[in-house]
Parts: C-alpha cells; sequence; structure tokens
C-alpha cells in the first residue's frame, strides 16, 4: 500500500485552530504509537472547511477526503 508522504496546502487568511483528542503522541522503536489521536484543524470560515487527520496506534495516518466531517467517524466537525 502506497500513501503520501507529505502534501502541503496554502493556509488561508487568519488563524488556524489546531485541537486533538490528546496532547501528545509517542511512537516507539517499531513505529507504533501509544494511542490513537484525532486532529482538527479550523479556521476562520468555521466547521464545515474545517479538515481531520487521525493517527492510529500502527503509526497509519489519515486525513479526512470531505472538509467538515470528522475522517475517525463521518461526524461533523465542531471549531470553537
Amino acid at each position: 500500500m502506497s500513501g503520501v508522504l507529505l502534501k502541503s496546502q496554502q493556509n488561508t487568511t487568519g488563524v488556524t485552530t489546531i485541537g486533538a483528542n490528546n496532547t501528545s503522541i509517542t511512537f516507539n522503536s517499531r513505529g507504533l504509537a501509544s494511542n490513537q489521536t484525532n486532529f482538527r484543524f479550523c479556521d476562520n470560515r468555521g466547521g464545515n472547511f474545517a479538515r481531520s487527520v487521525e493517527v492510529l496506534t500502527t503509526g497509519y495516518i489519515q486525513s479526512g477526503d470531505t472538509p467538515g466531517r470528522a475522517v475517525w467517524n463521518n461526524t461533523a466537525i465542531n471549531c470553537p
């Protein structure tokens, strides 16, 4: 299986807020994470345009395809 190693996108104007369900991620020597962590990225456009990234305990990282929907459970992303 192949995936995107690094992807960049121009930031919108304004402030981007990053939220997560954990305060840190630790990987062991085999590349396994200590816990699953879900990130949400919000800007001044609100939840409908927010993006999500999920880091699984296996070390696999998945980004959401649909703006405003969480990759980990397909629900709406709530932005502060």
